[in-house]
């Protein structure tokens, strides 16, 4: 058989999957994703509701600022102990049952309305020392009269607490909650199909050890996906609509994306020897004391997770440049050794897909960093869509990977089978060779198992070889075989 054909057929298919995976994905990705995310899946309001942007009064450090737009407020940084109060006119809206709607982030609320204090928020985590999570605050109004004024107090908790107020909301609660789960649906369903995605990869590894594939990359792999899924859940507040516990989706919030670094170079460490440096499993090692520390600074109240976010950013913007330079190192020496090793295909996928997620991480690193710092919204309005879509796309790279993993481990078996035939199989007749003979008497002996051997010897094959030339040997030699094979089915080994 001519295997340098089978090679080149091979790798013309996995090209050609390649280029037709690649083109259904650059095709359908965007067109579901844009689908997911617009107006069309809305559903329309029962009621009124009015997003309180304009005509705001802020008050801070003993100065006032008056009719404020919110997202142009630029307050500042807000540390331990700073109050920041806001205040407007309450309009009207059609609604039996109206709610005030808006967000916070480490600190304390109190909520008066014609100055009497109407509602508060924190001050038992205060109290405690506990580190006061992010919350979704909806303030029912039984009746909005005219010139009903509503005053907003916030008092930071932490230091670094947040930098912007976010988005106010009035009208029925249910609008308002359907809003925000339609504002969030796309991230959503990539959360959910990342978080499902990770727990299939720790159902199937038992089964792909069991099979040869003793990677650990694939937890790696699992808790990479399951670090995005959680963190892009929590960050968007989406962990809300399920639970009341804040603490809860807050602190899974912190400790999802202060695993993310470790999860990928574990992950990068285990891929192959050509990662397996000094460098990674110091990295890995330094991610590992860093997610120690901080969890146990953060669960004995001396300092809380927030404090390391900044620390978190550059460790990662040091890590992600490696992962980035690392990659792009592998794919071009794999693609100059290419007649050495043919089946990269899988590795090449994941290898883009990280590429990807990484440089979205990045971009979501400083896009972050300058709009709490620099932004006039701050902090509150800031998303991860680029990390939401990297994330999205690595597993999409993730499950190709796995899937010319297959193709390749099948294709690669085959041809180890049919080489292991071609050494133990007599060409002619198809029987078992002498080398295939001696190797099972030699393992039957060894086991000490009882066999027979019978032992038969073709008359007159020299005369029929001589008279009518090797082809009619050759042709009693395989009719002779064919009598054996229908005579002795169920023998051991016919040679």
């Amino acid at each position: 058989m001519d295997f340098k054909n089978l090679n080149l057929t091979s790798d013309k298919i996995k090209q050609l999957i390649n280029r037709v995976s690649f083109t259904i994905i650059a095709i359908l990705s965007p067109i579901l994703l844009i689908y997911i995310g617009s107006s069309r899946m809305n559903t329309p309001n029962l009621y009124s509701m009015v997003q309180l942007e304009d005509g705001w009064t802020i008050c801070r450090d003993g100065e006032t600022k008056e009719n404020v737009t919110l997202s142009e407020a630029s307050i500042g940084i807000m540390n331990d102990n700073d109050v920041i109060s806001i205040s407007r006119v309450l309009p009207e809206v059609n609604s039996p049952s109206p709610c005030l709607s808006f967000r916070s982030l480490l600190s304390t609320i109190k909520v008066y309305i014609n100055d009497e204090l109407y509602y508060t928020y924190g001050q038992d985590f205060r109290e405690k020392g506990d580190m006061l999570p992010k919350a979704y605050h909806y303030i029912p109004i039984d009746k909005i009269e005219e010139n009903m004024t509503i005053t907003i107090e916030y008092t930071a908790t932490e230091d670094n607490a947040f930098s912007g107020l976010g988005e106010f909301y009035i009208g029925d609660r249910t609008d308002i909650e359907n809003m925000y789960i339609q504002t969030k649906r796309m991230p959503f369903f990539i959360s959910v199909f990342l978080i499902m995605f990770s727990f299939i990869l720790i159902i199937l590894t038992p089964a792909l050890f069991s099979t040869g594939y003793k990677n650990p990359g694939i937890i790696f792999n699992a808790l990479i996906s399951y670090c995005l899924g959680s963190y892009i859940l929590c960050y968007n507040d989406i962990i809300f609509f399920f639970t009341d516990y804040y603490y809860f989706g807050t602190v899974l919030e912190y400790i999802s994306l202060f695993m993310v670094p470790f999860s990928t170079m574990g992950y990068l460490l285990f891929t192959g020897k050509q990662f397996d440096t000094v460098v990674t499993r110091t990295m890995m090692v330094i991610d590992t004391i860093f997610v120690f520390l901080v969890s146990v600074l953060h669960f004995t109240n001396s300092r809380h997770f927030n404090h390391y976010v900044i620390y978190m950013h550059v460790i990662s913007l040091i890590e992600g440049i490696y992962i980035i330079y690392s990659l792009i190192k592998f794919i071009i020496v794999s693609k100059r050794n290419d007649t050495e090793n043919i089946s990269l295909v899988s590795s090449y996928f994941l290898a883009y897909g990280l590429i990807f997620l990484v440089i979205c991480a990045i971009i979501d690193i400083f896009k972050f960093n300058f709009e709490k710092m620099l932004g006039s919204s701050g902090d509150l309005s800031s998303n991860i869509s680029f990390i939401t879509l990297g994330a999205l796309a690595f597993v999409i790279t993730l499950l190709l990977s796995y899937l010319f993993h297959c193709i390749e481990y099948i294709g690669s078996n085959r041809i180890k089978q049919h080489l292991v035939g071609l050494a133990y199989t007599d060409e002619l007749t198809g029987l078992a060779n002498r080398a295939k003979c001696e190797q099972t008497l030699v393992s039957l002996n060894k086991q000490n198992k009882n066999y027979y051997i019978i032992s038969l010897d073709l008359d007159n094959l020299k005369p029929v070889n001589d008279n009518f030339g090797h082809l009619e040997g050759d042709h009693l030699i395989m009719d002779f075989a064919e009598i054996l094979k229908n005579s002795f089915e169920n023998a051991h080994l016919l040679g």
